[in-house]
C-alpha cells in the first residue's frame, strides 16, 4: 500500500530461530512431564495470553475436542485477566504459565497441532505473529484465524470464522504432513524472504538473556522473572544490564517496544 507514495518501499518480515525450534524433531529431546501424558490430540499455544487472543474461540475448540487437551503456555496479561476467565471451567484446558524460551521446542514436540487464535481487529490485522513461524520450524501443523500475514505461509491453515477454524483443525489432524517437511519448508521460506538473513539485535543474546527480555516485555518484575527462571534477583538484574548493553538500549520500555515490534511475545 505504501508503494503508491514511494516505489522504493520494501516489506522486511522478521526472521525466526529456525535451528532452535527444529530441535523439536530431535528424537532424544524429552517431552516435559506435565504434558507427556495428556489426552490427545494436544492442541497447543505459546505466547502472551493478551487481550488480542480470542478466548471464546479457544473455549469452542476445547469443547469440540473434549477428549483431547488444549495447552496454553504463556503469561496472562493484565488486560486479559477478565476475558480468560471464560476458560476457568473447561476441564481440558491446561494453563502451564510462562516457560523459558530454551524449553519451548520440547513443548512443541508434545503438540499435535498449534494455534494462532487471534481475535480479528485493527491491531491483529496488522500483526505478524512470530509464533506461527516458530511452530512451523518445529514441524507442527498450524491453524490461524484470518489475519493477512499468515496467508503467505503454505503450511498454515486459515479459519475464516469460528466454525471454519475448528474444521481446519480437524482437517490438519486428519491429514498430517511429515514434520521434517513442514520444518524444511519454512526454512526455505525464511531464506527467500527479503531481509530474513539480516541480523537482529536479540540474536546476540544468550538463552537466559532472551528469557529475561521476554519477561520484561510481558510486564514481569525482576522478582517475578527470578522466580520463573529459578534464579536470584541479583542474577536477573545482571542479565538485564547485559542485554541493555548488548542491544544499546537504556530502559525497560525500550526493550518492551523492541520485543513487540519483533513479535517476540
Amino acid at each position: 500500500k505504501k508503494k503508491q507514495f514511494n516505489p522504493n518501499t520494501h516489506l522486511i518480515r522478521h526472521g525466526t530461530d529456525w535451528r532452535h525450534f527444529r530441535t523439536a524433531l530431535d528424537p532424544d529431546l524429552k517431552i516435559p512431564a506435565e504434558v507427556s501424558d495428556l489426552p490427545r490430540p494436544i492442541i497447543g499455544f505459546h505466547g502472551l495470553l493478551a487481550d488480542w487472543v480470542d478466548y471464546a474461540l479457544i473455549k469452542k475448540t476445547a469443547e469440540h475436542f473434549s477428549g483431547g487437551s488444549v495447552v496454553l503456555i504463556g503469561k496472562i496479561a493484565v488486560d486479559a485477566e477478565q476475558k480468560v476467565k471464560i476458560l476457568n471451567d473447561v476441564p481440558n484446558v491446561h494453563f502451564l504459565g510462562r516457560k523459558p524460551y530454551s524449553e519451548l521446542p520440547a513443548y512443541c514436540k508434545a503438540f499435535d497441532i498449534a494455534l494462532n487464535p487471534f481475535a480479528i481487529n485493527e491491531l491483529t490485522l496488522a500483526a505478524n505473529p512470530l509464533k506461527v513461524r516458530e511452530y512451523l520450524a518445529a514441524g507442527l501443523p498450524v491453524v490461524s484465524t484470518d489475519i493477512p500475514e499468515v496467508h503467505v505461509l503454505a503450511d498454515c491453515l486459515v479459519g475464516t470464522d469460528h466454525a471454519d477454524f475448528i474444521a481446519k483443525i480437524e482437517q490438519a489432524l486428519a491429514n498430517p504432513k511429515p514434520r521434517e517437511d513442514v520444518s524444511d519448508a519454512i526454512a526455505d521460506r525464511l531464506a527467500a524472504d527479503p531481509g530474513s538473513t539480516r541480523t537482529t539485535l536479540h540474536e546476540s543474546l544468550s538463552d537466559r538473556e532472551f528469557d529475561v527480555l521476554r519477561g520484561i516485555a510481558t510486564g514481569q518484575t525482576v522478582s517475578e522473572i527470578a522466580v520463573q527462571l529459578h534464579l536470584s534477583v541479583k542474577t536477573v538484574s545482571t542479565y538485564r544490564t547485559r542485554l541493555l548493553d548488548k542491544m544499546g538500549m537504556g530502559s525497560n520500555s525500550e526493550l518492551t517496544r523492541y520485543a513487540l515490534e519483533q513479535g517476540l511475545v
